[in-house]
């Protein structure tokens, strides 16, 4: 993942949030806790609850759930970004 792809997507999704009726539920960095438990299968030194992900952790996630699955990896900047930002808020498929 790009560097510019992981500041914006941390900036724009910002950190812990919970809003009531929000269709993530509880989310840090945009990454929802089914992602999250997810992501825990496969990476063990994850914490347990998002509100406890670091930015580090999120890039993990990012690069693992979104930027690799999306074929972000293989598109020319900056269509790689607008392809993973679609990716974090819609899923990979309709990304």
């Amino acid at each position: 993942m790009t560097q510019d792809a992981a500041s914006f997507i941390l900036m724009v999704e910002g950190g812990f949030a919970d809003r009531p009726g929000g269709p993530g539920g509880a989310t840090t960095y945009g990454i929802t806790t089914a992602t999250l438990r997810q992501a825990r299968k496969q990476m063990t030194d994850l914490p347990e609850h998002v509100r406890d992900l670091t930015k580090d952790q999120a890039i993990r996630i990012y690069e693992a759930f979104y930027w690799k699955p999306a074929g972000c990896d293989k598109l020319p900047s900056p269509i790689d970004l607008l392809v993973f930002d679609g990716a974090v808020n819609c899923g990979v498929r309709r990304a």
